[in-house]
């Protein structure tokens, strides 16, 4: 008797069948086992926020899936009675990169100890929810978080990480079903973990900053050449300190906006764009030029040799620094600290806090009555002629220990009133 074949399309339909139900027994396993993948964590904040902490007994802990982005750190469930329990949310700064100690040398550990009085006699518990790289949008959900674990008081600082985000997680903050199902799914995880597991072991230790960070690395979409765009996200960024502010009004907490510092003086724009008659190699000819007169103690042409095409060009950064370096270097002080801040405020890779998102911050908490603190301002008046650099910075915007010093000394003078209203 002849074996019957079935046809073409009748296999074609059944094929997939095996691999399906070898990735359906994966999946189930990996549920058994209780897989969480440790670099999900950008698609799980804008879609559903999972909590930073978990239950480790009688403690909160950080949640093994977060401290690739958090430090690990563990406090009581149950607040002790006459503990002041505060956290700060932000970016890296506020995690404290650069530091050699970021957990230990913080603003939010120096505040802290400061809080806690010479002798350690009050009972503080600070909390550094600082996210490596996390913007405002993915810091709105951890202030909802954290109003769930009796906080007497929340820090929100943010600003420089509003540009980097939206391009790296682009698919991701508007996601379709097929897109949210593939990120519940315990296979892909696992699959985006080792994948990153191996990028990693590629770029060595470290380069994640680098990446980030360098001028040498800056991809093409990194880079904001629409001043619409800045618009844009600075309104989103407003609407999301306006978000995490009503969250902290409507539970009670005080809750404390800072503004976020720079530096200007020893740190050069990363990325120059056009958008007037000159062209970038124009540009750049011209910034280069400056820069060999002042070497050449000449700063009165190397300023004048800018001139015509800052007027040009009024949103080319390189030229902004130019002629903030010769102006710095003529004593014109204050000439010097206004095109510092429109080189950094003109970066086509924002990577700074831009001078109308600190702004933002000031307004809101003028218009929503919480407390401020103006970080910029602090570390502005804490540097020679008010020009923030290498003084108080370790880069382009992470403090140095003494930056963090300066922070936490401006906080402590904010939030030490709180305590006396207990």
């Amino acid at each position: 008797m002849a074996k019957r074949h079935l046809p073409f399309w009748m296999k074609a339909l059944l094929a997939p069948i095996p691999c399906l139900l070898l990735l359906l027994l994966a999946e189930a396993v990996l549920l058994v086992v209780g897989y969480r993948s440790p670099v999900n964590d950008p698609y799980e904040s804008f879609v559903r926020h999972r909590p930073v902490f978990e239950a480790d007994g009688p403690l909160l802990r950080t949640s093994p899936a977060r401290t690739r982005f958090f430090h690990d750190q563990s406090f009581p469930r149950v607040k002790p009675p006459g503990t002041f329990r505060f956290f700060a949310v932000g970016g890296s700064i506020t995690r404290g990169t650069e530091l050699a100690n970021p957990i230990g040398d913080c603003f939010t550990a120096l505040l802290g100890r400061r809080l806690a009085g010479p002798d350690g006699s009050r009972k503080v518990e600070a909390i550094n929810l600082g996210g490596f790289a996390y913007g405002s949008y993915r810091l709105t959900g951890i202030v909802e978080e954290v109003l769930g674990y009796s906080p007497d008081l929340v820090i929100v600082m943010c600003g420089s990480n509003e540009f980097l985000e939206p391009r790296h997680y682009a698919d991701l903050m508007e996601p379709s079903d097929l897109s949210a199902l593939l990120a519940a799914s315990r296979v892909v995880q696992l699959g985006r973990h080792l994948a990153a597991r191996l990028h990693d072991g590629a770029r060595g230790p470290g380069d994640d900053r680098r990446y980030l960070f360098s001028s040498e690395s800056v991809e093409e979409r990194y880079i904001v050449r629409d001043r619409r765009e800045v618009e844009a996200t600075r309104a989103h960024f407003e609407a999301s300190l306006r978000r995490m502010t009503a969250a902290c009004l409507a539970a009670g907490v005080p809750v404390v906006l800072c503004t976020e510092g720079s530096n200007l003086r020893h740190r050069r724009p990363i990325v120059t764009t056009t958008g007037g008659s000159l062209t970038i190699e124009e540009i750049d000819a011209a910034a280069a030029g400056a820069e060999h007169l002042l070497r050449q103690g000449r700063a009165e042409q190397a300023l004048a040799s800018v001139r015509d095409e800052r007027a040009a060009e009024p949103g080319a950064a390189a030229l902004h620094f130019a002629a903030a370096r010769a102006l710095d270097a003529l004593g014109r002080h204050g000439e010097a600290k206004a095109a510092y801040l429109l080189a950094k405020d003109h970066d086509g890779f924002p990577h700074r806090a831009l001078s109308s998102f600190n702004e933002t911050v000031r307004r809101v908490a003028r218009e929503t009555g919480v407390l401020l603190f103006d970080a910029e301002a602090a570390l502005m008046e804490a540097s020679p002629e008010g020009i923030p650099g290498s003084n108080l910075f370790a880069d382009q915007c992470h403090p140095n220990s003494a930056g963090h010093a300066i922070i936490a000394s401006g906080l402590h003078a904010v939030v030490a009133p709180l305590l006396t209203h207990r």
